[in-house]
């Protein structure tokens, strides 16, 4: 599963409610289908933690209207969905191989790998993590989750022991 975590300050949940709908999405959507094997965790950093996280393999009726998906996360919020969304208070925990996700060029090629982390907006929560160079990161969080999955998809398209280039599972 890649699991994806994304911090981002903020003193409620309303006030950040576009930003995390848009990098649920962003998280979570391929061109005609939900990323099944790929959770996003949301974690809201202020005076502590709070985070909901999605597991890909249980939402419905995610669209890529940002409307859709405020909707989605608003009904997280209030305990629906529960067998989608888990909410907590604290650091979500960090499975598997983690890596943060840098600016820059060099470094290691993305894992292809089935169990890995990705962190986003780290401020050393998790301590040192194994960076993940991005050569030109765009500037909204939401358009840097969704080039990070690209850049693993491509990376993993084409090698052995990797189901299908893609976090569908589905193989191709």
């Amino acid at each position: 599963m890649r699991v994806l975590i994304v911090f981002m300050d903020a003193d409620s949940w309303t006030s950040i409610l576009d930003d995390a709908a848009s990098i649920l999405a962003s998280g979570l959507l391929l061109s005609n289908n939900i990323r099944r094997d790929t959770r996003v965790c949301l974690v809201r950093r202020w005076e502590g933690y709070e985070w909901l996280c999605v597991e890909g393999s249980r939402v419905r009726n995610l669209r890529p209207d940002l409307e859709s998906a405020r909707g989605l996360v608003r009904a997280f919020l209030k305990g629906r969905g529960r067998d989608a969304a888990k909410l907590g208070g604290g650091l979500p925990p960090l499975p598997d191989r983690a890596f943060e996700v840098r600016s820059g060029r060099g470094g290691p090629p993305p894992p292809c790998n089935d169990q890995l982390s990705i962190v986003f907006n780290h401020r050393g929560e998790y301590g040192s993590l194994e960076p993940l160079h991005v050569p030109q990161p765009p500037r909204l969080i939401a358009s840097l989750v969704a080039a990070v999955n690209i850049l693993l998809d491509l990376a993993c398209h084409d090698r052995p022991g990797h189901a299908g280039g893609g976090a569908t599972g589905q193989g191709g």
